[in-house]
């Protein structure tokens, strides 16, 4: 399965955001990593994201010290048919 790591950290406007070609990669058989997620929030409704984001699984890292990192993930609309995010085998 390919793998995209995208980091919209530098991009300040929508249309740079456009010009990458996000939609293409978010909705091909590859798994979508991005960072800087919340620059495709949507301006009218903040719980919502862009290009018809939906099913995701959300990391978030926290720093707790100099080399302690916390990870939390939250599956977000995930339906009961999407295959498990770790596997028992």
């Amino acid at each position: 399965v390919p793998i995209f790591h995208i980091d919209l950290y530098r991009l300040e406007t929508e249309a740079e955001i456009i010009n990458l070609g996000l939609e293409e990669i978010i909705y091909s058989q590859a798994i979508t990593i991005i960072e800087w997620s919340e620059k495709l929030k949507s301006d009218k409704k903040p719980d919502e994201f862009k290009l018809g984001i939906e099913e995701r699984l959300e990391i978030h890292i926290s720093l707790k010290d100099e080399t302690t990192r916390e990870f939390k993930f939250s599956p977000v609309l995930l339906s009961p048919r999407t295959p498990p995010l770790f596997p028992l085998h």
